[in-house]
């Protein structure tokens, strides 16, 4: 017998004047090639008898007979019955689009997706019809994008008629619905928050877009409106997920939520206040040792509920609008001018920007702005960022009109700061959660105008992690170190350290628009040279990720190394910076291609030379090498003839040529 491509899951329970239209809108789809399982959930009414007249009209159409026991073990019936390549869910009093699964598979084949959701589902209710926000991941969908697979658990409610499973994913983890009996007629479980939760948890790729319309019916009366206590549905389905994790919970990378809804929803009782009450306890080494992320607002709301004696009592603390109470609150708490300006240029990293952001939100150092540049995104990025504002009031958002590069962004950042220092940070990368801290600690006391944490690790993309140390020879207490052999460490980069704000003001100091990158070199560079003296220590970590055909890999990169040097050379030299002692140039990555290339190259590398010759050792043989060709090279084609373009392959061939002569 052949596998499905789609099995579609329907628990059935009550659902006599739906279930046709529900079944007929399966019937008609334009994807045949599908199972369609029903599973009766002891219904009192004529469901099972409509259900039954479908099924010998269509021998898709699987009928599963069960005594009553919730939605959780109906759709699990259907999960253990399904055998489609695909499986997705349909309420029983719902309908879909002719093509709304044949979009659904075909969308998620194409971008090989374990989990696509659709945001169009369009809320029927008696009044009118209108889309469904609570499905809506982001505001601007044109094609479609890759969700981080656990903030895309945590932000998008867990509709999972609205999302589209590879079967696989869910037959290869036994992922299953939960399912609880309580006593208390107004107690439930989330046994789909569960479910969507684990699920995510397990996914490779996650996609989102907008497709052909789920119909949900909001049915007048219906259980799901009407149940209260939705605080103690929260804790037992939070409770759940934390016993089903065990010890996976307190890895430092896991940022699952074990907390989050019950922070929005209305608290009915004493009982459910102190339910709340023993959870949030019990899950503070949870909160503490873990990598997930607790906003300001997460704690603001945490700590009424742990404050408050009464119902009333809490609500004296937190409004009726919490959002409202907090935002008012923290921006009265904010000085006018924070003592760190916290700078984040964003271009298309959704994947990693949460992460990044969730990393500085929770420093411990918590006197600062973060300014996120958005340099015109065409991804998820802008949203992301909103997400996190509206928890956190220190993010500022500036939206560029035009993507012009990173240099750029850092410029209207650099612009827009208020703070005592400056910190940069890229949006795919991470901190330490007492890095800034240890930044402004070590800039203070040392009263440098650049303090720099020499320690850093490169997470390599899909290759594991290494850690550096850059100077090995900087004590372990730290110190203040020669800017210009500071300057030397390369590649040099603004990541590393904190900058006197008044001091890069005073000099006038910003990012040069470059076409390839290298901009780090420049400012960083100037900025060191300018100072003096760098306070040098080893602190926390930053992690640096290094992705596959990022803009630091790109081959034009090396060329504009020295662009950036020149540049800084003739800055340190208008503002009277010693430059004895200085590296002046690097040949890593340098690939000289064409005559203006070469032209640009023989000129700086005269330029330069008597300070080159006075200082050799600061130079490599291959920066040697370099200069050699400078100075014996007479025009680009001779340059053509003798040379490889990657100076670095030319250097290894001159090697082997000479060992073997």
């Amino acid at each position: 017998m052949s596998v499905p491509k789609l099995s579609v899951i329907i628990p059935v329970y009550k659902s006599e004047p739906y279930i046709d239209a529900c079944l007929e809108s399966l019937r008609t789809q334009t994807l045949r090639d599908i199972e369609i399982i029903c599973i009766n959930d002891g219904s009192p009414d004529g469901s099972l008898e409509k259900i039954r007249k479908h099924a010998a009209q269509d021998s898709r159409i699987i009928v599963i007979d069960q005594e009553n026991q919730g939605p959780a073990i109906a759709r699990n019936a259907g999960l253990d019955r399904a055998t489609g390549e695909y499986i997705g869910f349909l309420d029983s009093d719902d309908y879909i689009d002719p093509d709304y699964f044949e979009s659904m598979v075909s969308m998620a084949e194409s971008h090989d997706a374990d989990i696509l959701l659709n945001n169009h589902v369009l809320r029927e209710e008696e009044k009118g019809t209108h889309l469904y926000k609570g499905s809506i991941y982001t505001s601007q969908l044109p094609e479609g994008e890759y969700l981080d697979n656990l903030y895309a658990a945590e932000s998008t409610v867990c509709l999972v008629y609205a999302h589209l499973y590879r079967g696989s994913l869910i037959r290869e983890n036994n992922v299953r619905f939960q399912a609880q009996v309580f006593e208390h007629k107004d107690d439930y479980f989330h046994e789909d928050e569960f479910f969507h939760r684990v699920v995510h948890f397990y996914a490779g790729k996650v996609f989102a877009y907008s497709g052909p319309n789920y119909h949900y019916v909001a049915r007048p009366g219906s259980i799901m409106d009407s149940r209260k206590r939705k605080n103690i549905a929260y804790v037992r389905c939070f409770s759940a997920l934390r016993d089903y994790f065990g010890d996976r919970i307190y890895d430092k990378d896991f940022r699952l939520k074990l907390f989050c809804p019950m922070l929005y929803t209305e608290i009915s009782d004493q009982g459910e206040l102190e339910a709340l009450k023993e959870y949030l306890r019990s899950i503070e080494g949870y909160i503490s040792k873990s990598g997930v992320y607790v906003s300001d607002f997460n704690h603001f709301v945490m700590k009424s509920i742990m404050d408050a004696a009464t119902v009333d009592d809490y609500y004296s603390r937190i409004g009726k609008y919490p959002y409202v109470r907090y935002q008012t609150r923290i921006r009265m708490s904010i000085k006018k001018n924070p003592a760190v300006s916290v700078i984040i240029p964003v271009y298309n990293t959704e994947k990693d920007l949460a992460k990044c952001l969730e990393s500085v939100c929770t420093q411990l150092f918590r006197d600062m702005e973060i300014i996120c540049v958005n340099d015109c995104s065409t991804d998820g990025s802008a949203d992301i960022i909103r997400h996190h504002a509206i928890e956190d009031v220190r993010i500022k958002l500036i939206d560029l009109p035009q993507n012009a590069g990173v240099s750029n962004a850092r410029n209207k950042g650099l612009d827009a700061a208020t703070g005592k220092y400056i910190f940069f940070i890229d949006s795919d990368d991470w901190i330490d959660r007492d890095h800034i801290g240890s930044l402004v600690e070590r800039i203070e006391g040392s009263g440098a105008m650049v303090a720099t944490d020499i320690n850093y690790i490169m997470e390599h993309e899909g290759t594991g992690k290494q850690a550096f140390s850059s100077f090995d020879w900087v004590p372990e207490e730290g110190g203040d170190i020669p800017s210009t052999t500071m300057q030397r460490l390369f590649p040099p980069v603004v990541w590393a350290s904190i900058y006197r704000r008044d001091y890069i003001e005073s000099c006038h100091i910003r990012f040069p628009e470059v076409k390839f990158g290298g901009e780090d070199v420049y400012f960083a560079g100037v900025c060191n040279l300018l100072a003096g003296h760098v306070h040098a220590f080893r602190g926390p970590y930053y992690h640096y990720r290094q992705r596959q055909g990022s803009l630091v890999r790109s081959k034009g990169r090396g060329f504009e190394y020295l662009r950036n040097f020149r540049m800084m050379r003739q800055t340190a030299i208008e503002n009277g910076a010693s430059l004895d002692g200085a590296k002046l140039f690097y040949v890593e990555s340098l690939f000289i291609e064409d005559e203006e290339m070469f032209n640009f190259m023989k000129s700086f590398m005269l330029e330069i030379r008597e300070e080159v010759e006075a200082h050799p050792e600061i130079y490599t043989d291959q920066d040697r090498f370099l200069m050699d060709i400078a100075l014996t090279t007479p025009d680009y084609a001779a340059f053509k003839a003798r040379y490889n373009p990657n100076i670095s392959m030319s250097f290894i061939r001159s090697r082997m040529a000479a060992r073997k002569a």
